[in-house]
C-alpha cells in the first residue's frame, strides 16, 4: 500500500490545483489526524470506474435512435 500526500496524488491524476484535489469529497482519502493521504491502489481503482462511467455513457448515447430521416435532395 502506497500513502501519497496531497501534492503526489495530484500529480499522478494529473490536476493543476492541488487545491481542487482536495476539495472533491469523492476521491478516496485517509485521514492520519488532521493530515490527508491517498493510497494509490485507491485512486486507480477510482480511475477505472469513472472511465467506465464514461464508456457506458458513450455507448448509450451511440444507441440511441435507430431511424433514419430522409432529406430531400
Amino acid at each position: 500500500m502506497t500513502l501519497l500526500t496531497i501534492a503526489e496524488a495530484a500529480a499522478f491524476l494529473r490536476f493543476k490545483n492541488p487545491n481542487s484535489l482536495y476539495n472533491n469529497k469523492t476521491i478516496p482519502r485517509v485521514y492520519a489526524g488532521r493530515l490527508v493521504r491517498f493510497v494509490k491502489d485507491d485512486l486507480e481503482q477510482w480511475l477505472r470506474s469513472k472511465s467506465q462511467a464514461v464508456e457506458e455513457q458513450l455507448k448509450a448515447r451511440r444507441a440511441g435512435p435507430t431511424f433514419r430521416i430522409k432529406v430531400p435532395r
